[in-house]
């Protein structure tokens, strides 16, 4: 989880990965090699796709929200829903499912010739906030290659992801994906956009495992685990004690920021 979480930070460094040596955020997974950086300037949306061959890992990596960006910002609140093409009875978030559609020429194509060079490896999926778009791009690699859904070498890790989309949607992808995250008591961004129906937009439902850092003043690696929207985890939280300061972590000591 750790690893996970540091290879999520390490989408929001500003400066060339080409050498994995941002620092600490590389270091803590020293022996990554980066494939290409993505990118598309109109959303000011961003990502990498890496290996560890001493791990046999594929990582998929995007930056969540960068602050100050009203490119991102947009991206965020524009919450009305479209129909998920791939599952047309499902609906998910408009801003993530336009910002994913501009950036996929640049992923899955190549991440399926990786694939197929490097076979035995898993294959991790990972992104803080607006890294909700992995969630996007794992689904794609799996229509693109069904062998891969419900595949325990493919995996989801997010943290202080927002809701993607309808309950449906939820359903579907807890039916091929195994998705954990991680969410941080207090955070404001996974209770959005709100699990109740909202009039001419719908209602929002998580899916996947919560792990659920319940004390992150005291212990940011002790987490409890819940299911989606369970009422007694990060649910439970008085909408008086959120706080965005908890949004950027630590998410097993390790702190979303460039």
């Amino acid at each position: 989880l750790q690893s996970c979480a540091n290879f999520a930070a390490a989408a929001y460094i500003n400066s060339p990965l080409q050498n994995w040596n941002c620092g600490d955020i590389c270091l803590a997974n020293a022996g990554t090699q980066l494939l290409k950086e993505f990118k598309n300037e109109r959303l000011n949306t961003r990502g990498f796709i890496a290996t560890h061959p001493e791990k046999e890992l594929i990582i998929v990596s995007y930056r969540g929200t960068q602050p100050g960006s009203i490119r991102n910002y947009i991206t965020d609140f524009v919450i009305y829903q479209d129909v998920y093409s791939p599952k047309p009875d499902t609906r998910v978030h408009h801003g993530f499912l336009n910002a994913w559609e501009q950036i996929q020429p640049q992923v899955t194509d190549d991440l399926i010739k990786l694939i197929q060079e490097n076979p035995d490896f898993r294959i991790g999926f990972m992104g803080h906030s607006l890294g909700a778009l992995a969630t996007l791009s794992a689904l794609d690699l799996i229509e693109k290659k069904p062998d891969l859904a419900n595949n325990e070498k493919l995996f989801l890790a997010t943290f202080g992801q927002p809701r993607i989309g309808d309950e449906k949607f939820a359903k579907y992808v807890d039916e091929n994906l195994r998705a954990i995250r991680t969410v941080v008591r207090g955070d404001p961004v996974p209770r959005l956009p709100p699990s109740w129906s909202i009039p001419f937009i719908g209602s929002y439902k998580h899916f996947g495992e919560e792990l659920y850092i319940n004390n992150p003043d005291q212990d940011p690696s002790a987490f409890i685990e819940c299911n989606a929207e369970d009422p007694n985890c990060s649910e439970s939280v008085p909408l008086g004690q959120l706080s965005l300061k908890y949004h950027s972590g630590p998410y097993y000591g390790v702190n979303m920021r460039d």
